[in-house]
């Protein structure tokens, strides 16, 4: 009996797996791509490693090539210009790969898969404050994207599904040079509140281009309590205003971030600060992406039943009111101690929290929750902390489909 249930829990794993390696398949050609609702890596090459002594700075444990087959498709690139080559870091850090080697694991997917995208953020992560070497890195990026021809995308608001099939869309929040392909993205907020008024400009050899609307939550220092529970409204926000936008608006949303600093020294994140901000904006997204459909326009509790005062800050399932300065288990159902990661029953392995992807399932636009940047991506658990980084992903991708 035992090996019966083994032997079915590893085939729906693998079938799941299959269906996540190929998900976009499955949507329309006509779809609009900023409907689309896209799981993200942030800062995806920490995955690969980072070289050094120091090791802090990891947001990923999977690879480039393992975080695809977990099902994402948006993935953070920061390059900056080490002798001579764009080598991907995270702030002062280097990881293992270059930016060449990195869209090269892209590429090789994509040619395993024609009929899915990859969508490209890009960032200088050193050297901004030099003109020289600002100069430099965005030739060499625009020199890099021109050498992909038709494999890198061009961009414009209302660009479809079926016109990025096989393709790396970059979005770059730094300017590159000579390169009709891609686009800038302008007015980039790391505030709590987000910002609903960012832009993405497309590359193009006349220099006329229409930009999009994008609305961007990327608030990556929630350290301490409150900020933590802010980020976690703010998600949720930003989630119904991906909902209820127009096709062609954008929308970044990240679950990422860290919420504790080696020595409580600012800015100085440590890896356990971000999988303890991961255990609690992946479940908190995870938990609202899957409840019932909700009004987008009106303000609501998380499971979506009833809408609350946004100066009241509520458990994870909405069922009471608490005090701010009060910690709670992810549930919400009990106080701990704040110097423990999580109680005893928040230790535990959730088994089948997301089963696999439904292929019976039809595209459903209207339910797009935008691009969503999540850190520990397909990692369910770490140690004793759940993670949530595989169940998000399917819920995520599960948001484009519903059953015929």
């Amino acid at each position: 009996m035992k090996a019966a249930t083994l032997f079915l829990t590893l085939f729906l794993s693998i079938v799941g797996l299959g269906a996540q390696e190929n998900w976009m398949s499955r949507l329309p050609d006509s779809l609009a791509a900023s409907r689309v609702s896209v799981p993200g890596a942030h800062d995806a090459a920490t995955g690969e490693g980072i070289r050094g002594i120091i090791k802090m700075g990891v947001t990923q444990e999977k690879s480039i090539a393992r975080q695809w087959s977990c099902g994402i498709r948006a993935f953070d690139f920061r390059p900056a210009v080490c002798d001579g080559k764009l080598h991907i870091c995270h702030g002062p850090l280097k990881t293992k790969i270059t930016l060449s080697a990195a869209i090269d694991t892209l590429l090789d997917c994509l040619s395993r898969n024609p009929r899915e995208y990859a969508i490209v953020l890009l960032r200088q992560e050193r050297g901004n404050d030099n003109p020289d070497e600002c100069r430099e890195w965005s030739k060499m990026v625009g020199e890099y994207i021109n050498t992909l021809g038709e494999r890198a995308a061009t961009f414009s608001p209302a660009i479809t599904v079926g016109e990025l099939r096989g393709k790396i869309l970059f979005l770059s929040r730094n300017h590159y040079e000579n390169c009709p392909k891609g686009a800038r993205i302008s007015h980039w907020s790391h505030s709590p509140q987000g910002t609903r008024e960012a832009q993405i400009t497309p590359y193009s050899r006349s220099g006329i281009a229409t930009p999009a609307t994008l609305l961007v939550q990327d608030f990556y220092a929630p350290v301490g309590g409150n900020l933590r529970n802010k980020k976690a409204e703010t998600i949720i926000q930003f989630i119904d205003a991906a909902r209820a936008a127009a096709s062609g608006i954008w929308c970044i949303n990240h679950l990422s971030g860290y919420s504790r600093t080696l020595l409580g020294i600012k800015g100085l994140a440590t890896n356990k600060g971000y999988r303890l901000n991961a255990a609690h904006c992946n479940l908190t997204a995870y938990n609202y992406l899957t409840t019932k459909a909700h009004d987008a326009t009106a303000p609501q509790n998380y499971d979506g039943t009833k809408a609350h005062d946004a100066t009241t800050r509520q458990n994870y399932d909405c069922t009471k009111a608490h005090d701010a300065t009060t910690r709670l288990n992810y549930d919400g159902t009990k106080a701990h101690d704040a110097t423990a990661p999580q109680n005893d029953d928040c230790t535990k392995e959730r088994k089948n929290t997301a089963p696999p992807l439904d292929r019976k399932k039809r595209a459903h636009p209207a339910s797009s929750c935008g691009i969503i940047m999540i850190d520990y991506a397909g990692c369910e658990k770490i140690g004793r902390l759940p993670l949530y980084g595989q169940s998000i992903i399917r819920a995520i991708i599960e948001q484009n489909f519903r059953r015929e």
